[in-house]
């Protein structure tokens, strides 16, 4: 009995020391499970907030971008918005330049018109150059002018008005009379302001001068006997000058007219 209960007691013993044992052991172990716990959890955050870091990194050098790109997207809608405000103005001032143009065209049409309708009107007075109209009675019967020339004065004026300076200039033979043109059609007026125009020599070099030759009775005898202008037919050499069909026209439209005016016969 005795040996059973020494026995039971050392089991008893022994199972005691057993349970310490183990309970030492599950603690060991649960220490060491929760240290690689909280050292998994450590190297889980740290490469957590590494990865953060890196993350941020990125982000950051993508907000530098992002930024950058902003600045260069402004910077070339500055320009666009600049080139279209350029381009808008180069329009607009094409535009005014482009209405300026036609109203030139237009103008010059127009002068072109007018000098064409000069010179055909000239073309038709040719026929009769000095423009004279029929005789118109005198107002009071018995004394005075029996009859007088109207002489129409506006083509005149707008030939004068239309013609270049260098154009407007007469050239005057030495008896008074007036050398007209150049061409073969020249003609010179005497000082009642007919015509007594002479087909011009034409030489074979153009380039030289051409004569005109006037049939003009002599001033002093005519005015002295009244009776008809007799005398010797004059030829003067007049040096060369060029003018093309509109200018030569209205020239010699002008001279006439011009001519016409001061100088026109009376007959009574």
């Amino acid at each position: 009995m005795v040996m059973r209960d020494v026995e039971f007691m050392n089991l008893r013993t022994e199972n005691q020391w057993l349970e310490q044992s183990l309970e030492s052991h599950k603690s060991i172990l649960r220490s060491s499970v929760e240290e690689r716990e909280r050292a998994q959890k450590m190297a889980e955050n740290q490469q957590r907030d590494d990865e953060h870091q890196k993350d941020g990194q990125i982000i950051k050098a993508l907000n530098k971008e992002c930024e950058r790109t902003k600045d260069l997207v402004y910077r070339v809608e500055s320009e666009r918005d600049q080139a279209e405000r350029a381009l808008r103005q180069q329009y607009q001032e094409f535009q005014k330049l482009q209405m300026r143009l036609e109203e030139t065209e237009k103008n010059r049409r127009n002068h072109l018109w007018e000098t064409e309708k000069l010179y055909r009107e000239f073309r038709k007075a040719q026929k009769d150059p000095m423009n004279t109209p029929p005789p118109q009675k005198a107002a009071a019967a018995g004394g005075g002018m029996a009859e007088s020339t109207v002489i129409d004065t506006s083509t005149r004026e707008n030939i004068w008005r239309l013609a270049p300076t260098q154009n407007r200039t007469t050239n005057l033979h030495l008896d008074g009379t007036e050398l007209l043109g150049s061409g073969a059609g020249s003609m010179s007026l005497d000082n009642s302001g007919q015509r007594v125009g002479k087909e011009d020599e034409v030489s074979e070099n153009s380039t030289r001068g051409k004569t005109v030759t006037n049939s003009l009775s002599g001033a002093t005898s005519a005015n002295k006997s009244g009776s008809p202008r007799m005398g010797r037919s004059r030829s003067v050499a007049q040096p060369k000058r060029h003018f093309s069909a509109p200018k030569q026209a209205l020239e010699l439209w002008a001279t006439l007219k011009a001519w016409n005016g001061p100088s026109a016969h009376r007959r009574g």
